[in-house]
């Protein structure tokens, strides 16, 4: 019995839409986290609006050191432009 230490092979449209989901999943996170903060669910919301971020994270991590779908110059600019997102509606508060 052969034992494989390679990873096994994922289709690029899989890889693709695995990274727009969590991509997708992560905007979701935070737009609804705003709408629940108009209705005063304020540490609901902030709790929310991490795990949108850390979603919005992992997925252009994936997408750039997994599945070679981002250059790290695009990956980087992500990040930086998911961080301004998130001190803004912490400065808006």
């Amino acid at each position: 019995m052969q034992v494989s230490s390679a990873a096994p092979r994922v289709p690029a449209m899989t890889r693709r839409i695995a990274v727009a989901v969590g991509l997708v999943a992560g905007v979701s996170l935070m737009l609804f986290s705003q709408w629940l903060r108009g209705r005063e669910y304020r540490y609901f919301a902030e709790g929310i609006t991490a795990l949108g971020g850390g979603v919005l994270y992992l997925s252009v991590y994936a997408g750039w050191n997994f599945y070679n779908l981002f250059s790290s110059g695009q990956a980087f600019a992500a990040m930086i432009a998911a961080t301004a997102n998130f001190h803004s509606k912490r400065i808006a508060r």
